[in-house]
């Protein structure tokens, strides 16, 4: 399946090479500062801010670049970490050494352990949730933050988390809010309360986490520094993806997102840009594309589903998959449930089905309605039919059900 994937993606790239899949801003064609780009934020009027060693970048919709730095603003440092802007329109921006500034487009103001209780000098991210708290993850704990007076961290003295070190903060749709951490795995903090899933009590697939997203199921994607794709799924099990267990390229996602189709992008550090279409991959690298550099540092995906990568040595490179259909891919599959024979997990091709599950004497065993996976933990081993329904077609498959004893 993945060589198919691959021709066809060579040859779709081929054809279409008058016209690139790739677009690259770089600072010898634009206004971009370097090209080695930390992390890239997109906000709600699709203005991309750049991150970047020696200042911020943003480009707007028509194509404008204004660069910020501790030159010609309020910055305090100009190694840039991460940027976000909140519901109020303010930007914020975290660096390296300088702590964090706020910019309303008229003021800044910066915060750093010298003049607040922000709790160390490097920001690493922030995410302001539905109670319009802020959320600011530092390398000395997780911040709670009203924009006034309150402050508080979280760290391993007063809560379970278990590590300091916090690289991504994410609110689920449940209201739930993830915590990534390096080296003490997710926190998840729910009713004023944290909890950790981490290689000592769970399945998880790495104590470090770097980037966390949800899909329509609210399944909670999960980059990992050595793990490859790690998946929380509603029922509390992880479902992970490594080279040894799938067609993911490497085992280090330092970014990724889902995309407006459900697709899992995933930034990859040494191969490339990884696609996850369930179930299948496919690895877009400089060998087989246009894309410069395979040594990728960030993602963020575009309204219009453009995806936005960070690099180490080419800068800013925005891949355009209209010129390569998924549904096209997909439409290779073969099965309609896999693995054949399955263990405790038993993944579906044909999303947004209701699906049932029927023993050979014809009795119903299951039923459930899901975009990517059904719990066979409790069947008895044997052979079954599994039957997908959308609003048209009817699918079966034939699945053996072999446990791990």
């Amino acid at each position: 399946m993945r060589n198919l994937l691959l021709l066809f993606l060579s040859l779709t790239l081929s054809a279409l090479s008058a016209q690139s899949a790739f677009t690259v801003y770089n600072h010898l064609n634009s206004d971009l500062p370097d090209d080695y780009i930390n992390n890239i934020y997109i906000d709600a009027d699709q203005n991309v801010w750049v991150c970047t060693l020696i200042g911020l970048a943003k480009l707007d919709p028509e194509g404008n670049w204004t660069i910020f730095n501790s030159g010609n603003s309020g910055l305090p440092d100009d190694n840039i970490q991460c940027a976000y802007v909140d519901n109020n329109g303010i930007l914020y921006v975290g660096t390296l050494i300088g702590g964090f500034a706020t910019y309303d487009g008229v003021t800044w103001n910066s915060y750093s352990p010298d003049n607040s209780p922000l709790p160390d000098y490097q920001v690493k991210c922030f995410m302001k949730d539905s109670n319009d708290t802020m959320w600011i993850g530092t390398t000395a704990g997780a911040v709670k933050w009203d924009g006034l007076d309150y402050w508080y961290t979280y760290t391993i003295g007063n809560s379970d988390l278990l590590s300091h070190n916090v690289n991504v903060i994410y609110q689920a749709e449940n209201g739930v809010i993830y915590m990534g951490t390096v080296n003490g795995g997710v926190g998840v903090y729910a009713d004023g309360a944290i909890s950790i899933y981490w290689l000592g009590n769970s399945d998880i697939s790495d104590n470090t986490i770097l980037a966390i997203d949800e899909d329509a199921s609210n399944n909670i994607w999960m980059a990992t520094s050595f793990g490859g794709l790690s998946i929380l799924t509603p029922l509390v099990e992880f479902l992970n993806f490594t080279p040894f267990t799938s067609d993911i390229t490497e085992l280090t996602v330092p970014d990724m997102q889902l995309d407006n189709d459900g697709v899992g992008m995933l930034a990859m550090s040494t191969t490339g840009l990884n696609i996850f279409a369930n179930p299948d991959w496919t690895n877009i690298n400089s060998g087989n594309s246009d894309l410069p550099d395979d040594f990728l540092t960030a993602l963020d995906i575009s309204s219009d589903n453009r995806v936005w990568l960070g690099t180490q040595t080419a800068g800013l490179v925005v891949y355009d998959k209209s010129f390569v259909s998924v549904q096209n891919q997909q439409a290779a599959y073969t099965n309609i449930a896999y693995p054949n024979p399955a263990d405790h997990i038993l993944f579906l091709n044909i999303p947004h089905t209701s699906c049932y599950i029927y023993d050979m004497q014809g009795k119903r065993v299951q039923k459930g309605t899901t975009d990517l996976f059904l719990n066979t933990r409790e069947l008895a081993d044997g052979l079954y039919m599994v039957e997908l329904h959308d609003e048209t077609n009817v699918y079966r498959q034939r699945v053996l059900i072999a446990h791990a004893h």
